[in-house]
């Protein structure tokens, strides 16, 4: 090698150690270092740090947990059985057909309500032209009279060929069915408060009579007259049906 080419090779090894030099040092500049521990504080006051933290997280997982389980909890009374499904389609029948409110079968059907309480007319007035024994439970009904006035039903409002088995029909005929009864045995029983309140509209109670004290009082003269009254005497006194003055005379 000769001696220039040394030369120039030396100064391109200064050149890149120089290089790495500036870099190292740019990089050095933009790095912070780490944060040294405050060494003021005591331990007493680090634990005391700690644990609030501690209690911070816990109280943010024991929120996140709870907002999960009312999640849940909406999710499943959305999945309920009464719940309100589309409008189209098939209805099909909850497993506790006989708690489905009757707005619940209303929303189904898509009633308003002048119709929705047609529709219930209609149902009642079924019930009564299939001449059901009203004296047995509802399961001992004769199935085929409650398929003809279901079948009347369904003539005149087919939206309710949509539940399936037609429950919709059966719980509305169920609850007038119960209503029903149990309003005929509480007039069968005295004591009932149906039957006390249908003997009192049945009698009315007598007029209240003035009592004699209160009739004397409305007729006694005295409070016909005043003293304050033209021609009146404040000295006077009732006798029959006049008043007689101070001097013994009597004016009627």
């Amino acid at each position: 090698m000769t001696r220039t080419e040394g030369e120039n090779t030396q100064q391109s090894k200064s050149r890149k150690h120089g290089h790495k030099s500036r870099h190292s040092a740019t990089l050095g500049g933009h790095r912070s270092p780490l944060a040294p521990l405050n060494d003021d504080l005591s331990t007493e006051e680090r634990l005391r740090r700690a644990e609030e933290a501690l209690h911070r997280e816990k109280k943010k997982r024991r929120r996140a947990e709870k907002r999960a389980r009312n999640g849940a909890k909406s999710a499943a009374e959305n999945d309920d059985d009464t719940s309100v499904p589309p409008s189209n389609g098939s209805i099909p029948r909850p497993k506790c057909a006989s708690k489905v409110k009757m707005s619940v079968i209303r929303s189904h059907l898509g009633y308003e309500k002048p119709k929705w309480n047609a529709y219930r007319l209609a149902v009642h007035e079924a019930l009564f032209s299939a001449r059901l024994d009203w004296k047995s439970n509802w399961r001992a009904q004769d199935a085929v009279r409650l398929g003809r006035a279901y079948d009347v039903i369904r003539a005149d409002f087919p939206e309710t060929e949509r539940f399936q088995g037609l429950w919709g029909i059966d719980r509305v005929a169920k609850q007038y069915w119960d209503n029903r009864t149990s309003n005929e045995r509480d007039k069968k029983n005295p004591n009932s408060y149906r039957s006390l309140h249908a003997r009192r509209r049945s009698s009315p109670e007598p007029l209240r009579e003035s009592s004699p004290s209160r009739l004397h009082r409305r007729l006694d003269p005295r409070t016909l007259f005043s003293s304050e009254d033209e021609g009146g005497d404040k000295d006077g006194e009732v006798v029959g049906d006049g008043v007689r003055g101070s001097d013994g005379g009597s004016s009627t």
